[in-house]
């Protein structure tokens, strides 16, 4: 009860300031752009809170905290649509109808047709799955890595979407690691067959005797050290 007192207490101050404010935009005959920034820019300076709450603020301490997240899903027939940016726009053809951007209806529509996803209801597919934008494009300077490294770093794609949940557990860093090290391993393992067989064939000989006498005076130090 006192948090909802809190939340819904009035201000009657701050109602008049806004007024005021109102009233003097619409005499300067601004646009309703210009006049929504000016009242906003009123009520983020004038607004008053307690000592509790802009201690808070200042800090950035977290307002709220939940261990689920929540996710909003247009059901409505006539749901409210997010147009294409202006630079897609403009590259369309003026009577072309294509220009909403897909929503979480849609995805769920142009779901894969497998057994799984066919079987699945949307609140399951919203909770479990989310978008990941393809922004990521090669560049010109761009090369195939050793030993097929570019193929194989898809393992990361694959675990970090099987990972990808709107609840953050300890399952999906699992994954995550498991994916890299899985990624890593064939690296490390071909630069160690790199230079124990590759680069042994190139040393001279003195370096290869030094080693082997290196490795002997170890292995004799060893030795001594089990048989005290």
């Amino acid at each position: 009860m006192y948090m909802l007192s809190y939340i819904s207490k009035p201000e009657h101050e701050m109602n008049d300031f806004l007024k005021n404010v109102i009233k003097g935009v619409r005499e300067t005959n601004v646009n309703e752009e210009d006049e929504m920034k000016n009242i906003m820019q009123a009520y983020s300076k004038h607004r008053q809170v307690n000592a509790q709450e802009s201690v808070a603020r200042t800090c950035s301490l977290p307002m709220k905290k939940c261990s689920r997240n929540v996710v909003f899903i247009p059901t409505d027939d006539d749901a409210l649509k997010m147009s294409l940016p202006l630079s897609a726009l403009h590259n369309k053809d003026p009577d072309s109808e294509d220009v909403w951007m897909s929503g979480m209806i849609d995805k769920y529509r142009a779901r894969p047709r497998t057994l799984e996803f066919e079987m699945m209801c949307l609140a399951d597919f919203v909770s479990n799955y989310r978008v990941v934008y393809g922004r990521q494009t090669k560049g010109k300077n761009v090369h195939q890595l050793l030993n097929g490294w570019l193929c194989h770093s898809g393992w990361i794609v694959f675990f970090a979407l099987l990972s990808t949940t709107n609840n953050r557990s300890s399952v999906g860093s699992v994954r995550i690691c498991t994916a890299v090290g899985i990624t890593v391993f064939p690296f490390i393992t071909w630069i160690y067959y790199y230079i124990n067989t590759e680069l042994r064939k190139h040393w001279p000989e003195h370096s290869t005797t030094a080693l082997c006498q290196e490795n002997k005076k170890a292995s004799l130090h060893i030795k001594y050290k089990l048989d005290l």
